[in-house]
């Protein structure tokens, strides 16, 4: 039993150090910048069924992610507040394909997606990953339920003036 127990407390131990390597910078500079795109929004408040072509039901998705790691956005007129970017697994994770390299949470949005929305100020988060440069993932209210179809965002040009 003692030796069950050694060679437990070893491998936590060895699995602990493991995940501590690579201490290296987070956000990544790959990350940092602002993404911009459209997105076919998904509610009750859209205007037409999947694949829709009124123009309310396609909002202007702009997420910023700062080298701190705070994020601001908008999707429509409704804003992000107090949200963050995160790693969402690690190398077994993506192996196996679960969940997403990054996740945008913390935070509320708040204000109308579109004309037809009664507004909201709800939590969400935004699993995502990044993959030949683009930004795909889908903005989940919480507890789970999606807002958009799939995000592809494209990085936009480095401002001068933007915040580190």
């Amino acid at each position: 039993m003692k030796r069950i127990l050694i060679i437990a407390l070893g491998l936590m131990l060895f699995s602990s150090s493991i995940s501590m390597a690579g201490n290296e910078q987070f956000p990544t500079p790959d990350l940092v910048g602002t993404w911009t795109g459209t997105v076919e929004i998904f509610g009750s408040f859209k205007v037409e069924p999947y694949p829709s072509k009124a123009p309310e039901d396609h909002q202007q998705v702009v997420i910023t992610i700062y080298a701190d790691g705070t994020v601001i956005g908008k999707i429509g007129n409704a804003e992000f507040k107090n949200s963050s970017v995160s790693k969402n697994r690690g190398w077994i994770g993506r192996k196996l394909k679960v969940k997403t390299d990054y996740i945008i949470l913390g935070g509320t949005i708040q204000g109308k997606v579109t004309p037809n929305d009664n507004g909201t100020n709800s939590k969400f988060t935004v699993p995502f990953n990044i993959k030949d440069g683009t930004f795909k993932g889908t903005i989940m209210l919480l507890p789970k339920f999606p807002l958009t179809r799939q995000l592809q965002l494209t990085k936009q040009k480095e401002n001068p003036e933007q915040r580190n």
